[in-house]
């Protein structure tokens, strides 16, 4: 055996701890390490695809040898066949997500390193758009606010949450930092909309943009690169269904990415 970060763990294998999607967003919301016990597995190194990409062999510690068969009932094979991600950390810092295991004997396992995962928390969005507009103001409180609960368990915030003397314009740039994507409202033509939203930009936050369709024109900027929903206060459904297939879209997006 070799001692490794204060841990044991047998020769020629680093010690590795096993994340899922709930414990990386805690750890990044928390900023706290990745695992925080003793390495359950142990990695063995065999080779560099690129400077992305590792390959290896992992062994379980109630285990005398490195996996041979995709076993059910441990945790990481399960959500590898559910396509739920799975990552690995070698230092509690970095981390490294499961790609695909090859039914080599040992298995071969494909790993991807995750660079400068963000801290995004989940079930938390940012909704810019003005206030004191009675009618958009309705029209959030009664149709996005309560549906994104109800239909998802998204909280939704907006800068007038955030009212205490102690909240400057940096708590409101983290909120969008950390939400998991910004719905903005650009119906009306607003200044603080024009700021939140090219801050939002600038982080690479995946946006949905909603418009009154009544509003013809594309206010202050080119959308076509952004996804875009036009909605009619008649056809509050359609509205809703939209936008429940975006969400999802980008959800999808971001698990790619990671």
């Amino acid at each position: 055996m070799n001692k490794i970060f204060g841990w044991e763990v047998p020769v020629g294998t680093i010690p590795c701890w096993v994340v899922s999607e709930d414990a990386k967003l805690k750890a990044l919301r928390e900023n706290i390490p990745f695992q925080d016990c003793n390495p359950h597995t142990y990695f063995k190194l065999v080779g560099r695809l690129d400077n992305n990409f590792i390959q290896g062999h992992i062994q379980h510690s109630r285990e005398v040898d490195f996996h041979n068969i995709i076993s059910s009932g441990i945790t990481y094979f399960d959500n590898y066949r559910k396509r739920i991600p799975v990552y690995f950390t070698f230092d509690r810092v970095t981390l490294y997500r499961l790609i695909e295991i090859i039914s080599t004997k040992p298995l071969t396992f494909i790993l991807k390193r995750v660079d400068n995962p963000q801290r995004i928390v989940r079930n938390k969005v940012f909704m810019i758009m003005p206030f004191r507009n009675p009618q958009l103001d309705t029209f959030y409180s009664v149709n996005v606010k309560p549906y994104l609960k109800n239909e998802f368990g998204i909280d939704i915030y907006r800068s007038d949450d955030f009212n205490g003397n102690d909240i400057i314009i940096e708590t409101i740039y983290n909120q969008i930092e950390e939400s998991e994507f910004i719905i903005a409202e650009t119906s009306a033509c607003n200044k603080n909309v024009f700021y939140e939203f090219g801050w939002a930009a600038s982080k690479n936050k995946e946006i949905i943009t909603i418009q009154n369709e009544k509003i013809e024109d594309q206010l202050f900027f080119d959308r076509a690169h952004i996804r875009a929903i036009f909605y009619s206060e008649k056809d509050i459904k359609v509205f809703q269904e939209r936008l429940k297939n975006d969400i999802t879209a980008i959800r999808q997006k971001i698990d790619s990415k990671n």
